[in-house]
């Protein structure tokens, strides 16, 4: 079945209305901000297309984006371009990974062209799309998997539809792979209105031709992985995913039908929340650096002395005790990544031939996505227990998964080669910053981070306002409507610049 709505316009069925986020003196200033920008849109549809409706960073700012919208005054939509045609899917995360620089050196055939140009006039032509869309209307194509479907949305509308490319990954440099992947998207790049890049960086030569706007992805404070939760709140998610013991009677809001699994152990022998974990949540992709961070982690372990010589016994104790975990979604219900099932039989192998010593302190969890509400209160608990969050990607084109510490006041440690995360975190200040594929780095900067509490407390601290600042749906959502403004009403020039550091 091609194209899927996944929320119809009008939904307005956030935790939170819109009026009580207000009230909270953190958000009401950003609130009023964007409630501003919005009142020339209420006769414009906007619909926004991507490519699943669950696992990773796109798919969940979509839902907060779309019913923040709906609530502030737009008349927003949530679309998946879906196919049955498997090459698809195998040819768009080539296009990923060749976007962030990794593959073979391998260029795209003209069969890769078909394929691509199939599936996305299979999706124009379905039902949803012919009873959903007409003349006037706005369309934001998300990622490259979409963006092929306006070469036969211009074939049937014209310029009366207004489509705009929001690219949420790219590389700050160019070698075969990143050549090779603009020059496949190129064709339908030139024939949007407008992109939307995450960094400069990210922005290839050819569309100094069209409109381009920078803005940051977002999280929203108020939905099922950001909201607060007490500590009996997070207990019963930790009995209800099968994380800890006690007694699963206990009236919670929605029963648990499936359990975390965890390699080769009980998800219970982890002994979160009693024992304190450094964690990594992320998709199951080489370029998260799963590996390297198990490298780092082996060799903090292994020297536990060398990294806490001037500690006390009781940091020392506490670089003995605390475990790595490392929680991804279940790889086989991730429609649009082929490759996930492969990375974590990967990375299983890598665990398997571990000292034993060293496996007890590492889990691997894997996250079931039956139910979307459940999985990210499962995030939100882990966040939450977590004395330090890690990102070790390699490549990140934002990394909302650091985002979600920040605002929760948990202590980052992330890439220093990853655009998206050098955005968000500054060295020092936020958290930390490694090299990613130094095992010698990681391991010092971990010991050093944890050893400290004062300075964990500092950069959550930050981590928390510079979140709140820059990186809320509120703020994300105003940038959208200077996007719709300059597309709609005006031909604005090119803007690198519009968010505030």
């Amino acid at each position: 079945m091609p194209l899927r709505i996944v929320l119809q316009s009008g939904v307005k069925d956030d935790p939170m209305p819109l009026e009580k986020q207000a009230c909270y003196a953190s958000f009401h200033h950003h609130i009023e901000r964007m409630k501003k920008n919005v009142k020339a849109f209420s006769d414009r549809r906007v619909f926004h297309i991507n490519s699943t409706a669950v696992g990773g960073g796109v798919a969940e700012m979509l839902s907060r984006v779309t019913r923040t919208m709906n609530q502030t005054g737009f008349n927003a939509s949530w679309l998946t371009l879906n196919t049955e045609d498997e090459r698809f899917f195998v040819l768009t995360k080539k296009i990923h990974n060749f976007i962030h620089g990794t593959g073979p050196d391998i260029d795209f055939s003209d069969q890769d062209r078909e394929v691509y140009e199939s599936v996305s006039r299979e999706n124009v032509e379905s039902d949803v799309f012919r009873n959903e869309i007409s003349n006037g209307d706005v369309i934001v194509l998300h990622d490259p998997q979409p963006l092929g479907m306006v070469v036969p949305i211009r074939e049937k509308f014209g310029s009366d539809i207004k489509i705009i490319f929001r690219c949420h990954i790219g590389l700050d440099e160019h070698n075969f792979q990143t050549i090779s992947a603009w020059k496949f998207l190129k064709p339908y790049i030139n024939q949007v209105d407008h992109c939307i890049f995450t960094s400069p960086e990210y922005v290839p030569s050819f569309v100094k031709n069209v409109h381009c706007t920078i803005i940051y992805p977002s999280l929203s404070p108020f939905n099922p992985k950001n909201q607060d939760l007490s500590t009996h709140e997070i207990l019963n998610i930790l009995i209800q995913s099968g994380l800890t013991e006690g007694d699963e009677s206990i009236d919670w809001k929605i029963p648990y039908e499936h359990k975390v699994k965890c390699l080769f152990k009980d998800p219970m022998s982890v002994g979160i929340p009693f024992s304190p974990i450094v964690t990594q949540i992320s998709r199951w992709d080489r370029l998260k650096g799963w590996i390297p961070l198990i490298k780092g982690w082996v060799e903090m372990k292994r020297n536990i002395d060398k990294y806490s010589s001037d500690a006390s016994e009781e940091g020392k104790n506490l670089l003995r005790s605390v475990k790595l975990v490392l929680a991804g979604p279940n790889p086989e219900a991730i429609q649009d990544d082929p490759e996930g099932l492969q990375v974590f039989e990967e990375l299983t192998v890598y665990y398997a031939d571990l000292d034993p010593e060293l496996q007890e302190s590492i889990a691997i969890l894997s996250l079931p996505m039956n139910n979307v509400t459940q999985n990210a209160l499962i995030v939100n608990a882990l966040q939450r227990c977590s004395l330090v969050i890690f990102q070790n990607s390699l490549r990140e084109g934002f990394g909302l998964t650091c985002t979600e510490a920040m605002f929760k006041r948990i202590p980052v440690i992330g890439s220093r080669q990853a655009v998206g995360i050098r955005l968000q975190i500054r060295d020092r200040i936020d958290g930390r910053l490694v090299n990613v594929q130094d095992s010698l780095e990681i391991a010092q900067v971990l010991a050093d981070v944890l050893l400290d509490e004062k300075q964990r407390i500092m950069y959550g601290v930050n981590a928390e306002k510079r979140a709140i600042d820059n990186f809320l749906v509120y703020k994300q959502i105003e940038k959208y409507s200077e996007v719709f403004q300059k597309v709609l009403y005006n031909n604005g020039e090119q803007n690198y610049n519009d968010n505030d550091d």
